[in-house]
């Protein structure tokens, strides 16, 4: 938390309380809620999620697959490369979002911790 307050000068700025000065707050708070609420949680889900897309879609492959060989179809080798160009465009996503968000948590607790060692010297 910050106070407003006027310096002498008459310039107006920003003092902070004992609370952000706190070591244990910015580790605690604002890095590691951070890291589960922002990054672990989502992730997971996103990666859940997207494996149980995957599953589904060789599953309906599979069955696909043996409803076209006990019909006498020829359309097996065109479902199996969808299914696996499908599943090769979700892991490509699930890939980048998971390297947007480590960028993301990487410069958060850069900035976090460059904030405490700033308030530290001053």
């Amino acid at each position: 938390m910050r106070a407003c307050r006027e310096f002498d000068g008459g310039h107006v700025g920003f003092v902070s309380t004992a609370l952000l000065d706190s070591y244990a707050y910015n580790v605690v708070y604002r890095i590691s809620l951070f890291i589960s609420c922002q990054y672990v949680v989502p992730t997971v889900a996103l990666v859940c999620l997207n494996w149980r897309v995957i599953v589904a879609l060789r599953r309906s492959d599979t069955y696909r697959l043996s409803a076209a060989s006990s019909d006498g179809g020829g359309g097996g080798r065109v479902s199996t490369q969808s299914t696996r160009s499908i599943t090769l465009v979700v892991c490509v996503i699930v890939s980048i979002c998971i390297v947007v968000h480590v960028v993301a948590l990487a410069s958060h607790v850069v900035a976090t911790l460059q904030v405490h060692v700033y308030r530290l010297h001053v």
